[in-house]
């Protein structure tokens, strides 16, 4: 794993997540229990995200939590 703040990857994966989805991030939020600006914020890296919204937001994306905290760069490559 490179130097990058954890957060910084997490963020980096849900917009990759939320970009796999057909699912609107408006859908994602309300699933999640969570606003659409709360969702943008997790996805900007402008705020830490809590337990409970990882496990929500995993479970609604089809990945496991841990998944949010792996650099997937190279999927991201290759599938432009």
């Amino acid at each position: 794993m490179s130097t990058r703040q954890i957060g910084e990857i997490l963020a980096e994966n849900l917009s990759l997540a939320l970009a796999k989805t057909k699912l609107t991030r408006t859908d994602v939020a309300s699933r999640a229990g969570i606003s659409r600006a709360r969702l943008s914020a997790l996805e900007n890296h402008n705020a830490p995200i809590r337990a409970n919204e990882l496990w929500e937001i995993a479970a609604i994306l089809g990945v496991e939590p841990a998944w949010f905290y792996q650099e997937h760069l190279p999927e991201l490559t290759a599938t432009n």
